[in-house]
């Protein structure tokens, strides 16, 4: 069995009350994710996020707009791979996206109820969708 290490990141546009999804196009299926990427060598997860948020949008998010989630485990039985993920909420008050074209297709801002609605491809993605939302909720109340 393959392990890696990767990161998951909900990115939370304050402003418009709105969360990013990306649309993955493979040949075989079309689906929208959240931003995913895996975790470099000697790179913490932390790092990796604030990464992969500038690879595949071009935001430019500071440490301290990253707020962490948790962890998950996503066992891809098919491919005998593990994937270790650190699941993150960015906050950003940027609405202009720059998408990577060789990884996404189209971008979308939802607000998180019709975020939680659209169809999301991967099971995981919708449980991290929820610890979004929780955390999203909690910090509409404190605003």
């Amino acid at each position: 069995m393959q392990n890696k290490a990767s990161v998951e990141v909900w990115l939370y546009n304050s402003k418009i009350a709105s969360l990013l999804i990306l649309q993955v196009d493979n040949f075989d299926y079309t689906f929208w994710q959240p931003i995913t990427g895996g975790i470099e060598n000697g790179e913490t997860a932390l790092a990796a996020a604030i990464r992969e948020v500038n690879e595949e949008t071009s935001i430019q998010l500071a440490p301290e707009k990253l707020i962490s989630l948790g962890h998950q485990e996503v066992l891809v039985e098919a491919e005998q791979l593990l994937i270790q993920k650190e699941v993150f909420l960015g906050i950003t008050e940027e609405t202009s996206v720059v998408i990577a074209a060789a990884e996404h297709q189209a971008y979308r801002w939802l607000p998180w109820q019709s975020a939680i609605e659209k169809q999301l491809y991967w099971p995981n993605n919708q449980a991290s969708l929820q610890l979004a939302k929780t955390y999203i909720s909690s910090f509409l109340k404190n605003q």
